[in-house]
């Protein structure tokens, strides 16, 4: 059903972008355009709808769910998605090949569109970054400040901050927000280097940091 209606929507934009429409511009003039998809944006989850591909899967190669994550330079290479390939496997109904890919065995109508992009999908910043990978990273600072007793000292220093534009601080500690918008993550975002670092540099009424700790703030800094 969902390719049946992504069908409908992009059949039509891919006519005008083969044969071009009539638009009349603002001076009253008639102009032959030809209109060009480029893109939506999209999360994982709506990612995956629109390849048909399963959600533990890379909707732009072919790289194994187990090694997701693997940097080009630690020598892996996966092959890109190919549409035209797919299309093959499917008049072929070769079902075992589409497992193995992690391709759901179905009428993908982005294989067949003329003028549509099969990469359609853009990563949608809002939920991808601000909403999934800052509240990951404040989960593993929360985690890691925490492990080296320095919960309340980073919880001071950010609720120190003076006000000024555009820079949210919340009074109450983070995982005590009841909701976290996209104004908050911003605002995380501005601040959360300078406040870790200060927090790991910090020599006030605590021991002081053993050779093993300060390497391993500075790898967390680094990180942050």
């Amino acid at each position: 059903m969902t390719h049946r209606i992504l069908e409908y929507i992009l059949r039509p934009l891919s006519d005008a972008g083969n044969n071009g429409v009539d638009i009349i511009y603002s001076d009253q003039v008639k102009h032959r355009c030809c209109t060009r998809v480029a893109g939506w944006t999209a999360d994982h989850s709506e990612s995956a709808t629109i390849h048909a591909i399963y959600f533990n899967q890379c909707p732009l190669c072919e790289c194994p769910a187990d090694n997701l994550g693997d940097h080009p330079l630690s020598g892996f290479e996966y092959h890109k998605r190919d549409p035209i390939w797919y299309l093959k496997l499917w008049d072929v109904k070769d079902t075992t090949s589409f497992q193995t890919l992690g391709v759901k065995p179905i009428a993908n109508i982005l294989w067949t569109i003329p003028e549509v992009p099969w990469d359609i999908a853009r990563a949608d910043l809002l939920h991808t970054m601000f909403l999934g990978i800052i509240d990951h990273l404040m989960e593993w600072v929360q985690a890691f400040i925490t492990e080296h007793n320095r919960l309340m000292v980073f919880e001071d220093i950010r609720r120190s901050i003076l006000p000024y534009p555009q820079v949210f601080v919340p009074r109450k500690p983070y995982k005590h927000l009841s909701q976290v918008t996209e104004k908050k993550m911003r605002s995380i975002l501005k601040i959360i280097l300078a406040v870790f670092t200060a927090t790991l540099r910090w020599k006030n009424d605590l021991p002081r940091p053993s050779v093993g700790q300060e390497v391993e703030f500075k790898k967390a800094i680094t990180c942050v």
